[in-house]
């Protein structure tokens, strides 16, 4: 009954749905993405491994990983992160003077809004990325940016005004860096003649639905013209994860429903405008 209230939720038109009967499937319809340019699949925990068999066919795409609290968005969203670090990460003194200009010393970014990990009746709300890094690494990633005190606002807030108050103050934390990211791409997208950018740039957003709250997704957010300007560019991978409330009853408060509304309608309006849509089930 669950998977099926997913589909439903996520029926988006020209959509392929699979259930992963084997990885081979899912794999050969990432191949076929240029024929069929948008497809969602659904994964359990057991099978999200399967995506990092062959995740150089994600490069030039758009991703979406939709999931629940604790259905392992942001430890997909890092693994692969990690692939990409270790496989396609260019030499800081190769890159282009465009990425310095703009606080970039890497060719793989990632951008971490979620909060920091808490458990709140007996369920693991938030957590960053770096919580899966080794302790060699955690400090080592040039391209690892991370928004710092993040609050959860529906699991903290006590009433409407806490509520929009937190939403706020996160809102505050996490533009800036959405905003530089939106300004490097589309000079990049204007200079993309001049500049001559041959080398691929990977980007990870972790925890887009905090910037969802104050800002819904449609043609104004600035998440909405990142995705184009990628697409126009072609040799940009981005993957952007997202909480997606479907059963939390932590979540149901009643000054809550308007929130979780609009976030339900900016995912789903950004599943539209990717090519692959990966609901963690």
């Amino acid at each position: 009954m669950k998977n099926l209230m997913i589909k439903l939720l996520f029926k988006i038109k020209k959509s392929f749905y699979s259930d992963l009967p084997n990885v081979e499937k899912f794999y050969e319809q990432v191949r076929n993405l240029h024929q069929k340019p948008h497809f969602t699949i659904f994964l359990n925990n057991d099978l999200n491994k399967s995506l990092l068999i062959n995740p150089e066919l994600f490069n030039g795409k758009i991703i979406a990983i939709i999931g629940d609290l604790a259905k392992g968005k942001t430890k997909l969203t890092t693994t692969l992160f990690l692939y990409y670090i270790y496989k396609f990460e260019i030499d800081y003194k190769n890159l282009p003077s465009i990425f310095r200009d703009y606080g970039y010393n890497s060719n793989i970014i990632a951008i971490d809004c979620a909060p920091e990990s808490f458990y709140k009746e007996n369920i693991k709300i938030g957590g960053k990325m770096s919580e899966f890094f080794s302790s060699n690494d955690k400090y080592n990633f040039n391209g690892y940016i991370n928004v710092n005190e993040i609050i959860p606002p529906r699991s903290m807030a006590n009433d409407t005004n806490e509520l929009n108050h937190l939403i706020k103050l996160n809102y505050q934390k996490i533009h800036p860096v959405i905003l530089n990211l939106y300004k490097f791409l589309r000079k990049i997208e204007l200079e993309y003649k001049d500049i001559k950018i041959k080398i691929p740039i990977f980007i990870f957003i972790n925890d887009i639905s905090l910037y969802f709250h104050y800002k819904n997704y449609n043609k104004e957010n600035i998440i909405y013209k990142i995705i184009n300007i990628c697409k126009k560019i072609k040799n940009i991978l981005l993957i952007i994860n997202s909480y997606l409330n479907l059963k939390n009853i932590a979540f149901q408060k009643e000054f809550c429903i308007d929130l979780n509304n609009s976030e339900m309608k900016s995912v789903k309006n950004l599943c539209k405008d990717t090519n692959l849509n990966i609901i963690l089930i």
